[in-house]
């Protein structure tokens, strides 16, 4: 049993993403232009826990933020699951990425690429659309509990970001559900 703690405490200091958990928004390390399309220059307006992408023509393009510089959702293990998220002048998501997450089941059973994937189902819907778990988006099998806590992540994530930005109205978002298998 001992041997098992051991073990399982080496699979979570290797798998863990080296990145701190307590850090801010840096896109020199956190991955901005792959959450922003097009963004090619980012600048942090002073006072906001936000980037501001632009293209390679100066023109805006959207936003990025850091889930937890704007919420702060516990996941199943307590902690939270670090998401940059990419919203557009429209509200709609562009793009989102967890940086590090201390799931144990990502960590020791399911593949961490089923999370990405997860993740990668938010792409293209407005942040204020009601997003139904296991309707609208498939829920990873055996991680419902992050699944929905990372559903909560992104969208209250993008949704702040949104309403700071003034391309959401307070009050527009639709809160979601999961659904059931009957």
């Amino acid at each position: 049993m001992l041997q098992l703690l051991y073990l399982l405490v080496a699979v979570v200091a290797w798998a863990a993403p080296g990145r701190d958990p307590a850090a801010h928004l840096d896109c020199a390390s956190d991955p901005c232009a792959e959450v922003l399309p097009g963004a090619v220059r980012f600048e942090h307006p002073e006072g906001r826990p936000y980037v501001v992408g632009f293209d390679a023509g100066g023109e805006q393009v959207g936003w990025v933020v850091l889930s937890t510089d704007v919420v702060d959702i516990k996941a199943y293990s307590g902690k939270p699951l670090v998401t940059v998220v990419g919203l557009d002048g429209e509200g709609v998501i562009t793009g989102a990425r967890v940086v590090h997450h201390s799931e144990p089941i990502l960590l020791v059973g399911i593949p961490e690429q089923e999370l990405h994937d997860f993740v990668d189902q938010y792409v293209g819907r407005h942040a204020t659309e009601q997003v139904q778990v296991g309707g609208d988006v498939d829920v990873v099998s055996g991680a419902t509990v992050t699944v929905l806590a990372q559903s909560q992540t992104l969208l209250d994530a993008a949704r702040t970001l949104g309403r700071d930005v003034g391309v959401i109205q307070a009050g527009a978002a639709t809160a979601g559900h999961f659904v059931q298998d009957e």
